[in-house]
C-alpha cells in the first residue's frame, strides 16, 4: 500500500515528509522532491505483524522511526530496538473518529504529531 501526501488534522495543506532524514509536517509545494519525500509504502510492522511501518519510497530499506521522541527515515540496523521504534498502530482519529491516529508500539499511549514542523511522539492530550 502506497502512503502519500498525508495531511495534517489541523494544518491541512501540510504533508508528513522526510527531509534530510528528519520526519516533518511541511505545506505541500507540489514539486517532485516534495512528492517523492513524502511518499511511504505502508508495510507490516518490523517488530510486530499487526501494527504498520512506514518505508520511505524514495530510500527503500529506510522507515519512519522515533528516537528521543522525534521522527526520523533511518535505514534499518535489523535491532529489535529499531524494530519497535518502526512500528505503529493505526487508531481511530483522535481529532476526527473517521480519520487515523498512529500508536507507537513501544511507547503505548504514544502517537505520532507534529509540533513546530517536526515529527515526533508525544502521550495523547486529546488534542488535533
Amino acid at each position: 500500500v502506497l502512503f502519500s501526501c498525508s495531511r495534517s488534522f489541523n494544518y491541512p495543506h501540510h504533508s508528513v515528509r522526510q527531509r534530510s532524514a528528519e520526519g516533518g509536517a511541511d505545506k505541500c509545494d507540489g514539486s517532485d522532491l516534495f512528492n517523492h519525500d513524502s511518499s511511504w509504502r505502508v508495510v507490516a510492522g518490523l517488530a510486530d505483524p499487526h501494527g504498520i511501518s512506514f518505508e520511505a519510497t524514495n530510500y527503500p530499506g529506510y522507515y519512519l522511526r522515533h528516537q528521543n521522541w522525534e521522527l526520523f527515515a533511518h535505514k534499518s540496523d535489523g535491532s529489535d530496538l529499531f524494530r519497535k521504534d518502526a512500528t505503529f498502530y493505526a487508531r481511530p482519529g483522535h481529532a476526527q473518529g473517521d480519520l487515523t491516529s498512529f500508536e507507537s508500539s513501544n511507547y503505548p499511549g504514544h502517537f505520532i504529531r507534529h509540533q513546530n514542523a517536526r515529527l515526533r511522539i508525544s502521550p495523547d492530550d486529546h488534542t488535533p
